[in-house]
């Protein structure tokens, strides 16, 4: 079988994408078990929903670094309809379809009056790494576990050249 160039490009692009979703995977999961701890992001110690996605690309070393958030308190979701961590997350990934969601997209949660809670996808819906006061970073189903459960979701990747 001879492949065209188009399709040559499309399959290795795939492999290239699913080798880099793969990494990211890797990466969130040795974060399982962080103690959770607001306004930090240091694995083993402890980590929050806005730093967690932020260190695993980071550390994931396949992108551009992205900077800390800006400083936040951890109750703003509960007070204010601000959208803080949606800019930031829109300044380095585009907003998909849940249909589309694969490994190493995020799902960002609304709690309170805002979408401030964060997860790394390992296997939509059913598995999804995330951090969780008293819990620390812990992987659970997307959409049953009960802190996830019902909650408004929105889906993103950062992997919009494969697209």
């Amino acid at each position: 079988m001879t492949l065209t160039i188009e399709q040559f490009e499309k399959e290795l692009c795939s492999t290239v994408e699913r080798k880099l979703r793969e990494r990211i995977v890797v990466v969130a999961l040795t974060w399982i078990n962080t103690p959770f701890h607001d306004c930090c992001g240091i694995k083993g110690v402890g980590v929050d929903c806005a730093y967690f996605p932020i260190r695993v690309v980071n550390e994931s070393r396949l992108f551009d670094e992205i900077p800390d958030p800006p400083p936040y308190s951890p109750q703003i979701m509960l007070h204010s309809n601000a959208e803080l961590y949606l800019p930031t997350i829109l300044r380095y990934a585009r907003e998909i379809t849940e249909a589309a969601v694969k490994p190493a997209d995020f799902v960002l949660y609304k709690v309170g009056r805002s979408f401030s809670h964060g997860a790394i996808v390992v296997r939509w819906p059913e598995y999804v790494i995330h951090p969780i006061r008293d819990r620390g970073v812990v992987g659970s189903h997307g959409t049953e576990e009960g802190f996830l459960r019902r909650r408004e979701r929105r889906y993103f990747t950062l992997f919009e050249i494969w697209e």
